[in-house]
């Protein structure tokens, strides 16, 4: 079974517009619904961290109120589960060479999950991950190439 991670960038991105994002965020919504949908098809096995449903959950709440976050939340659970942060994944990303902790603890947590690839738009902070890092766009396009 192939199994593929995505951070908060690229799932809120599916749902709503955030400040940050405005000049790419119908990209970014068109690639995020089409990889959602494209996962169960391709036997993807999606995987987000806590610490990502909680970004997603303070972010949506702040824009659209706290039943639409929740209703958002609910809705993505469907499409992913959520991979296991723990004290040795800390230990992990605390003495990590990686430049930024929360991505280090996102890499981690991959890595306990036997997760190999990572998809983000934040692609350099993932070089020294251990992982195979795609954008988006360049996973969609492998995806697509792989299935004629």
């Amino acid at each position: 079974m192939n199994i593929y991670r995505k951070n908060t960038n690229e799932m809120l991105g599916r749902y709503q517009r955030h400040p940050r994002h405005c000049s790419g965020t119908r990209v970014i919504v068109e690639q995020a619904a089409l990889f959602l949908q494209m996962a169960p098809q391709q036997s993807i096995h999606l995987f987000i961290t806590a610490t990502t449903v909680t970004d997603l959950y303070y972010i949506t709440r702040k824009e659209k109120g706290k039943e639409t976050a929740l209703a958002f939340l609910e809705d993505l659970l469907q499409f992913v589960d959520v991979a296991s942060v723990d004290k040795h994944v800390i230990r992990q990303a605390l003495h990590s060479e990686m430049p930024d902790f929360e991505d280090a603890i996102q890499a981690y947590s991959a890595r306990q999950e036997t997760i190999t690839i990572i998809v983000t738009r934040n692609e350099k902070d993932f070089e020294q991950s251990g992982l195979d890092v795609y954008s988006p766009s360049s996973f969609l396009q492998s995806l697509q190439q792989a299935n004629g």
